[in-house]
């Protein structure tokens, strides 16, 4: 790997993990706002056109990393379930 991709591939882990702070911070307002009875913003979907927008860019960036040759600096959940 080139230095290059090597500094696109930190670039590339930073943004994905500022990415998936914001995902977390959403999902908790939602939660909150569900709680208190659904009547904010968060709760009626007021978050989805930017969660939305971050799935697409995060998307965009693992196909980039994966051109790269590059490695996530932490690992998807796995979401089968064993038996």
């Amino acid at each position: 790997m080139t230095c290059s991709s090597l500094v696109r591939e930190a670039a590339i882990n930073q943004r994905l993990a500022q990415i998936q702070q914001r995902l977390a911070d959403i999902a908790a307002m939602e939660c909150a706002s569900a709680l208190a009875g659904g009547k904010g913003r968060a709760a009626q979907g007021h978050f989805d056109p930017e969660r939305t927008r971050l799935m697409a860019e995060s998307d965009d960036l693992l196909d980039e990393m994966e051109a790269i040759g590059g490695s996530l600096i932490f690992r998807p959940a796995n979401l089968t379930p064993t038996p």
